[in-house]
């Protein structure tokens, strides 16, 4: 339907004649080389990405029904990396729901405004182990949220006693480790952990 709405759209714009110059040059700004064309593809994505606003803010009944269909609260979007909300849209039967997620993990994975260091620890797909993205709870609970709750001001990772004692996070050494060594070392703009 998409490709049927800009195809029209581009008749119109050439009279039924041969295009002058390609779709991804039109819809450039004017400053480019383009006319400013709207790209339909991306418009629907943002049209349908909307609605995680809606879920986010809205107060009403449908809200619940649809976080007690999905098992979790609406507010893990913000919390949680790329991984869970593809994962949310694979699982969900409701074809509306589904495209929404979807179309929310388009607009997440072209968003460039995050440093990695405040992107979301878990469910992130750069910090695995066994080749799978990851949810400490007992992190999650104690508000390690983000990579950089795990961070120093200087830049360095957060000593195991520091997190056992003031972050109050119920860990064992392996498990610190393992965060520590084979997951942030894939994080490129934070520093090597030795």
């Amino acid at each position: 339907m998409i490709n049927s709405l800009e195809k029209d759209f581009y008749n119109f714009l050439w009279k039924s004649k041969r295009h002058k110059i390609k779709k991804n040059v039109a819809i450039q700004d004017y400053e480019d080389g383009g006319l400013k064309m709207i790209n339909y593809a991306d418009f629907i994505t943002a049209l349908k990405s909307s609605w995680v606003r809606r879920l986010l803010h809205s107060k009403a009944k449908w809200k619940n029904l649809l976080e007690v269909q999905l098992g979790f609260k609406m507010d893990l979007f913000w919390i949680y990396g790329i991984d869970f909300i593809e994962k949310t849209s694979e699982n969900i039967s409701n074809p509306f729901w589904s495209e929404v997620f979807q179309s929310w993990s388009a607009i997440y994975k072209v968003d460039k405004s995050k440093t990695p260091s405040h992107e979301p620890l878990w469910y992130n797909p750069k910090i695995t182990v066994g080749g799978n993205s990851v949810l400490y709870k007992n992190y999650q609970n104690s508000q390690v949220i983000f990579i950089n709750d795990l961070i120093s001001e200087d830049g360095s990772f957060l000593s195991y006693d520091y997190i056992r004692n003031s972050l109050k996070v119920k860990t064992n050494f392996l498990e610190y480790t393992g965060l520590k060594k084979k997951q942030f070392q894939k994080i490129k703009s934070l520093p090597k952990i030795n």
